[in-house]
Order: C-alpha cells, then sequence, then structure tokens
C-alpha cells in the first residue's frame, strides 16, 4: 500500500512537472511566434506538443502549429494539422459556446490553408474540402448564435466559391454561382460595426485575384462604411483605397479611378498628395518621401552606399550570367509575364524573382548561381535584411512597352534597379510622381527610387530589344530598428491586405 502511494505521488510530481514544462515551452513558442520568429516558433510548438499530457490541451497546440505554419506559408502542412485539432477538439461533444466558437474558426482556418495550399495547383477536392469547412462553420455558427462568426465565415464561403469557379472556369468571371453567396453575406452587414467592415474589405481583397466584377460590388458597398468607420491613420483604409484604385485601373475606369484619388487625399487625407499613394502609410508619415534618390548622374548616398558599391562592383558577372539565359524568356518557370495588368502587353514585360515577399525561388536561384551568392551577401545587409514585401528580382522590357501609371503597394522601401542590358538610341524612359520622364537607365550604374510614388514607363522604339535591370528592395535608410519592428508587425498581422 505505502509502495502504490509512493508511485501515485512520483507519478503526481511527473505530470506537474511534465506540464509546467509543457507551459514552460508554450509560453516561449507564443513570444517567438509574436516577434515573427515563425520557424523558431514551430520547433517550441512541437517540443510542447511532445512534453504534454494534458489531453485537453492538445487541441490548443495543435491549433498554435498550424497557425505558425500557416503565418510561415506552409499551407499544406498547416491545413493537416488544422485537420488535426477538429478531430481533438471537444467542442460538439460539450455544447459549450466558447468552445463551439473555437471550433468554428478551427474549420475557417482549415478551409482558408486549404485554398492557398493548392491554389496553383489542379486540385478540386482540395477547393471542394474547403468549400465544405466553410459552410460546417457558417451552420456551426449559426446554431450557436455566434453572429459574428456566422457573417466571417459567409465571407470565407464567398471566396471558396468564387476559387472553386476560378479553377473550374477561369480567372476573372463573374460567376454567377457565387452572387447568391455574395448577396447573402452583404445582407448580413445589417447594422454595420468596424469588425464587420474590415471583414468585407478582407473578402473583396481575395477576390480581386478570383473576379474583378465582385471584389469591385464588395469594395463599393464598402467604401462608405471605411470612411465612416476608419480614422485616417488606420493602415486598412489606405490598403482599401489602393486595391480599389487598382480594380478601377484594370477595367479601364480612369475618371473614377481618379476621383478616388482626389477625394482620398482633398476630402480625407489618407494620403498627402495624388502622386504617393501606397496600400500601408508608414504611421506618421515620418520618412522622407522624394521621387528620386539616386540618378546615374548623381553621387552614391551615404545611406545607401554599401549596397551599392556591392551590386555595382558585381555588376561584370552577373550581366554576363544573366544575359546569357535571356533565349528562355518564354520559359514561365523560369521569367514570369506580368499577372497585374501594370504592362498594357504582357507579353513584354518579365519578371524572374530571386525572392519575393520572404519567399524563395530554388529555380531562379540555381539558373543564376554567380548572382545568387552576390544576392545572398546583399540581404545580409541592415538596409535589405527582413524586409516585408520585398523582392529581388530580375526585369525584363521588351521595346514598344508601355507600363501604366501605378504605385508600389508601401512607404517602408526603396527600389534599386541596376541596369545590366539597356540599347542603345531610342531607350526606354520613366517618370516618377511630378517629375519629367528620363532616359534613366545605364548599364552598370545603378538607380534608386521611391515607387510608392507614381510611375510609369514608356519606350517608344520600333527595332526589337530588350531592357534588363537587376530589381532589389531595401528599407527606407529613415526606419530604425523600432520602425522596422513596427512594419513588421503590421504585415505579420496584415499580409492578405496589402500586395
Amino acid at each position: 500500500m505505502k509502495l502504490n502511494w509512493l508511485l501515485f505521488i512520483f507519478a503526481l510530481r511527473l505530470g506537474i512537472a511534465s506540464q509546467k514544462l509543457a507551459s514552460s515551452w508554450y509560453n516561449k513558442a507564443c513570444d517567438l511566434e509574436k516577434n515573427g520568429k515563425h520557424e523558431d516558433a514551430l520547433e517550441a510548438f512541437h517540443k510542447t506538443l511532445e512534453v504534454n499530457q494534458d489531453a485537453d490541451r492538445e487541441w490548443d497546440i495543435l491549433d498554435r502549429i498550424a497557425k505558425s505554419l500557416s503565418l510561415a506559408k506552409r499551407w499544406g502542412d498547416a491545413s493537416t494539422y488544422f485537420a488535426m485539432a477538429l478531430q481533438t477538439h471537444p467542442g460538439l461533444e460539450s455544447g459549450q459556446l466558447k468552445l463551439l466558437r473555437e471550433l468554428v474558426d478551427l474549420l475557417r482556418n482549415r478551409g482558408n490553408a486549404l485554398l492557398n495550399a493548392y491554389k496553383d495547383d489542379e486540385e478540386r477536392e482540395a477547393y471542394e474540402v474547403a468549400l465544405e469547412s466553410f459552410q460546417a462553420a457558417a451552420k456551426l455558427a449559426q446554431v450557436a448564435g455566434a453572429l459574428d462568426l456566422h457573417f466571417f465565415a459567409l465571407g470565407d464561403l464567398v471566396v471558396g466559391c468564387a476559387s472553386l469557379e476560378t479553377f473550374r472556369f477561369g480567372h476573372n468571371e463573374c460567376f454567377e454561382k457565387c452572387d447568391q453567396e455574395l448577396e447573402s453575406f452583404l445582407d448580413k452587414v445589417g447594422d454595420p460595426s468596424a469588425g464587420k467592415v474590415e471583414q468585407v474589405i478582407y473578402v473583396a481583397m481575395l477576390l480581386e485575384k478570383l473576379s474583378l466584377e465582385m471584389a469591385l460590388r464588395c469594395m463599393e458597398f464598402a467604401k462608405p462604411l471605411a470612411y465612416e468607420f476608419f480614422e485616417k491613420t488606420n493602415p486598412l483604409l489606405a490598403s482599401f483605397l489602393y486595391h480599389l484604385g487598382r480594380i478601377y485601373k484594370r477595367k479601364g475606369e480612369f475618371i473614377k479611378e481618379k476621383d478616388l484619388y482626389e477625394e482620398a487625399v482633398h476630402k480625407h487625407a489618407v494620403w498627402k498628395n495624388v502622386w504617393q499613394r501606397p496600400g500601408y502609410v508608414f504611421p506618421g508619415y515620418a520618412l522622407e518621401a522624394k521621387p528620386w534618390w539616386r540618378l546615374p548622374e548623381n553621387p552614391v548616398p551615404e545611406e545607401l552606399a554599401e549596397v551599392i558599391n556591392l551590386l555595382e562592383a558585381g555588376f561584370h558577372a552577373i550581366r554576363e550570367e544573366v544575359v546569357a539565359e535571356l533565349g528562355f524568356l518564354d520559359k514561365e518557370e523560369i521569367f514570369q509575364p506580368d499577372a497585374e495588368g501594370i504592362s498594357r502587353d504582357s507579353g513584354k514585360w518579365h519578371l524572374a524573382p530571386f525572392h519575393r515577399h520572404g519567399r524563395s525561388f530554388p529555380e531562379t536561384r540555381r539558373r543564376f548561381p554567380r548572382t545568387t551568392e552576390i544576392l545572398d551577401h546583399v540581404l545580409l545587409f541592415d538596409l535589405a535584411r527582413d524586409l516585408p514585401r520585398g523582392s529581388v528580382e530580375l526585369s525584363v522590357l521588351s521595346a514598344g512597352a508601355i507600363l501604366v501609371p501605378h504605385c508600389g503597394p508601401t512607404n517602408h522601401r526603396l527600389r534599386l534597379h541596376l541596369p545590366l542590358w539597356v540599347p542603345q538610341g531610342e531607350p526606354p524612359r520613366m517618370r516618377v510622381g511630378q517629375d519629367p520622364f528620363v532616359a534613366c537607365w545605364r548599364e552598370g550604374t545603378a538607380v534608386v527610387f521611391d515607387d510608392s510614388f507614381e510611375h510609369e514607363v514608356e519606350w517608344e522604339r520600333a527595332e526589337k530589344g530588350l531592357r534588363v535591370v537587376l530589381m532589389v528592395d531595401l528599407w527606407h535608410p529613415g526606419l530604425e530598428e523600432e520602425g522596422k519592428s513596427i512594419v513588421r508587425a503590421h504585415f505579420a498581422r496584415h499580409d492578405s491586405y496589402v500586395l
């Protein structure tokens, strides 16, 4: 009897120690996640799962692993872990409102992870399972009386339906099958709130990639509500107007686009002027704003010197490697045609990404090993390291191309061009802000501009030719580490809002 009692005490203490260890790993993982260190957070959450002995807590740990995988853009793995969390969640059995709400969230998150995991693949079953998850979430939220979650799930359902229809029939169609879901979603706005308006905007931005007609209906519905519920300094307001303007441009409704910008600047003061209209405005406009930071005839700005000097020193090696591959412009696994409607002829502008928004492109890196080596050194500099919404790409423009006036998505970065190949006679020209058009590209000499200012490119040349630049995004030099942390935190929360 005494031995059994001692064993019981030992087991109890061991269990308490295990749960303390599990809590320690869990708290560490949450802190890492908060600081944007998704891979380290994943490792810590997995450690939590290994030592956890509380069955009621298992679903929560699986859910956090899935969310970390989502933040790391590992959507396929995320959908698997959301499914595992669903299997271990006690919500339906307990009937408790809090647990039912958590179950609705799990269903929504699993559906969104599936959509992201398979958006580039022919996986109809994944789209159908995602749609089923959204339908189940909407029904469960309604049964539970969670009207806010029911509204959010209806928004997910609209996107899920449009995703499936896009997969079946192609992009930017007006899907009659989805009209009912969209009308039901907008009708449920009822008495609007900031949370509801934010969900309408979120749905509209996702629809922009699927159906311009549906996205425009959502955005025009949301526009007066956005001005009513969001302060001019709210980052979501600028992002919303940025996307709405882009849709007007893509549909050729240029008068509506112009009126939108005039109203945003002169009536609501969302932007300082009509020439600089980023989707994300660093809080307080604390950053120096000028269209050009370096033109060929100007000296290298001190704050950009280390990056510019390194790239210009590697010019010959980069140029030799890139020019040898220009015959592969038709290979879309390397050179991708313009997908945002910026070029009037998508066949005249191609991009080969090394890095884009935190994602690496192995095929490009393999094709250009020497360039990749130089760029990896560049990305170690403070000006380039861990830059949200930053890209490193080859940009290839064909003679006769026109890039329509447009603004970059954020003012926390600058864009550097290292010209690698520029034909003589009738060269392409670029306008940034109110400055006149200028033939700014000279081989081997970097130029730097703020692409949050409206800019456009024209190349009126009868003969064939290519302009090739290496494009590298950098932090705005006015941002100290504290400011960079503010930017990273914003994009960790609202990664889907700004493209």
